[in-house]
């Protein structure tokens, strides 16, 4: 800390001292530990094996992921498909890209067999690579009737741990018809999905998706896959009826009236296509259905058994034409509309710490600042939720139970540092997710600070001294004259704050201040200061010189002040062998004495009223003193 020599020193330290850079670097830090940026959006769909039209497919894909309905809008991560034949396969392999170019969409294992191909197709899924990996050994046929497998595989988020990442999808195109033959076999492929669900690990998460072609909830089918017990599965809108007009919006065929290209007609009507799940993705940890966004795409309660396009469509409030656009390429897409529904993604526990200054005074009162976060990749809040997190601190002070916010919002903890002691103070935090279903769940870290003694100022070398009394004469004819004062900082080493001097205060009068030292380690440090005589009335001048000081800006810093007495005294007659007045007994006052030999003048040294030998001699016996 500088200031300019004659003003006061007047700050006021806190002894807080950070980088208001420092907290938005952490948190740069927390979101590149976020591995992708979205949460998990899972639709499924049947295709129609491709006989409706490829641009409304492509629209429909294209209309998903700017679907803001739930709030938000991202491309889907999980894209199920049902009546994919070898045909359709490759066809989808160019939609899906000019649809949503950019998204790097993978397809997981793909089965058929010349049977199923020509009985509707078999089950495709898409799947964005950019957060979800296919593990492929836990890829399945299962012969749930129809001539159709259903398919099951096994996903992980990527950069989760298996225990938290790791879920389950199905998908299933069962026994179409209202018929007891069709509903039989129905219930035949739903205990197939069941006993299958049932070999997976315990508490394991699983999505059954699909065409399941119930007519109503009370078929034995429907109730075989909700029935309680092992391996149970839940359907997120309830197990109400779902018939008639006033449950319209839950209905996912047919979006046209008349049948025409191969697509089934009859109108909205029917609720086919499901998303059911394990009691895992309801439990309120790790991947997790969000509440209020299952939902029939396209679909707004208003077209009850007539086609989707039929007039106005209002599926996004307020805006008919965005739902009408959509509505045009459902209709032309398929004979059933999307299921699309949000999942949460599992906490990723994310915990940083500012330690502050590197260096502090000791006594400071000082805190690090531990930095809490949920990192989960996801590109709006509302895909994960915050943690409740237990904070414990040892070596140090804080700590207790805090949340930690999904980003971009951030918990900001102090965390107390002891200063007491001269040397390296360490900081041991350890940061405990209180729910399961966490990534990094325990997060354990350490910081650390180096505490350093205060500076010792002095105006001695060998003790404390902070106040002098300095004598100093002056000749009045000799002009101004330079008083150096030394500052030491004593007993200086690398764990002891620098000196610095930071102004200096001095009375009216003849004293002018000169640069300030730079700060005082070992070394001491030299205050200029200039005495004018002239500017001296009478033969003395005394005055209070204030010198203020402090340790270096860090936390902690203390402030003092040095005092000297300045007591001057004034020579009006000044040296009387500097003849000219310069300051300096030399060869110019010589040639003045031999300018004035054998007469009288100033170079009369003896006051015998003549300039000669004896003279000559006085000015011979001043010449070691010049520039004293």
């Amino acid at each position: 800390m500088k200031q300019s020599a004659q003003i006061a020193h007047a700050l006021v330290r806190t002894g807080v001292h950070r980088s208001a850079a420092v907290v938005p670097a952490l948190i740069l830090a927390l979101l590149c530990s976020a591995i992708a940026s979205a949460q998990l959006r899972v639709v499924n769909w049947n295709i129609a094996r491709l006989l409706g039209d490829p641009a409304a497919i492509e629209t429909v894909l294209a209309i998903l992921a700017e679907d803001d309905r739930p709030g938000f809008a991202v491309a889907p991560h999980l894209i199920l498909l049902q009546e994919v034949t070898i045909a359709t396969r490759d066809g989808l392999l160019e939609i899906l890209p000019a649809a949503l170019p950019g998204v790097p969409y993978a397809l997981a294992t793909y089965t058929t067999s010349p049977i199923e191909n020509g009985s509707g197709g078999a089950q495709a899924l898409f799947y964005r690579s950019d957060l979800i990996e296919e593990i492929p050994a836990g890829h399945r046929d299962l012969d749930t009737g129809a001539n159709r497998q259903s398919d099951r595989w096994q996903l992980r988020l990527v950069g989760y741990p298996p225990a938290i990442g790791e879920f389950w999808v199905y998908s299933s195109h069962l026994r179409a018809g209202n018929t007891a033959s069709g509903r039989d076999e129905r219930l035949q492929g739903c205990e197939v999905l069941r006993g299958d669900l049932a070999t997976l690990p315990a508490g394991a998460r699983a999505i059954l998706a699909g065409d399941f072609n119930f007519y109503t909830p009370v078929e034995s089918g429907y109730q075989a896959l909700i029935a309680a017990g092992p391996a149970q599965v839940v359907d997120p809108q309830g197990n109400a009826a779902w018939s008639g007009p006033t449950h319209a919006i839950r209905h996912t065929q047919s979006p046209r009236a008349i049948s025409a290209g191969g697509l089934i007609g009859g109108g909205l009507d029917d609720r086919f296509d499901f998303q059911f799940l394990t009691p895992t993705l309801l439990d309120g940890a790790g991947i997790d259905l969000i509440p209020g966004t299952y939902r029939s795409v396209g679909n707004d309660g208003l077209h009850f058994n007539r086609s989707i396009n039929d007039g106005d469509n209002f599926y996004f409030p307020g805006d008919p034409i965005r739902s009408n656009e959509l509505a045009d390429a459902l209709f032309d897409a398929s004979d059933h509309i999307p299921v699309a529904a949000e999942y949460f993604l599992p906490g990723r526990l994310s915990a940083a710490i500012d330690p502050g200054s590197p260096r502090v005074i000791r006594g400071a009162a000082v805190a690090m600042q531990l930095v809490l976060a949920n990192a989960a990749p996801t590109e709006h809040p509302v895909g994960s939720r915050p943690i409740p997190v237990s904070v414990s601190v040892s070596s140090g002070s804080g700590g207790g139970d805090f949340t930690a916010p999904s980003l971009p919002a951030f918990e900001v903890v102090p965390i107390g540092v002891d200063t007491s002691m001269v040397g390296v103070a360490e900081v041991f935090v350890t940061v405990s997710a209180q729910v399961q279903q966490v990534a990094n769940g325990v997060f354990p870290l350490q910081a650390e600070t180096l505490v350093i003694a205060p500076a010792r100022p002095s105006l001695a070398a060998g003790f404390l001294a902070d106040e002098i009394i300095l004598p100093v004469s002056v000749a009045r004819r000799s002009g101004p004259s330079l008083v150096e004062i030394p500052i030491h900082n004593l007993g200086f080493s690398p764990l002891q704050s620098l000196l610095e001097v930071d102004s200096v205060l001095v009375p009216p009068g003849p004293l002018v201040v000169g640069a300030l030292p730079p700060p005082i380690g070992a070394t001491p440090g030299i205050l200029p200061l200039t005495i004018d005589p002239a500017a001296i009335p009478g033969e003395s001048w005394q005055g209070v010189v204030e010198i203020n000081v402090s340790d270096e800006d860090l936390p902690g810093e203390t402030v003092g002040a040095l005092y000297v007495q300045l007591q001057v005294t004034v020579e009006s007659k000044g040296r009387p062998a500097d003849l000219n007045g310069d300051g300096r007994v030399d060869g110019a006052d010589l040639g003045i004495l031999l300018s004035q030999w054998g007469g009288p003048g100033s170079a009369d040294l003896d006051g015998d009223g003549i300039v000669g030998g004896a003279d000559l001699a006085i000015l011979l016996g001043a010449w070691d003193l010049a520039g004293r």
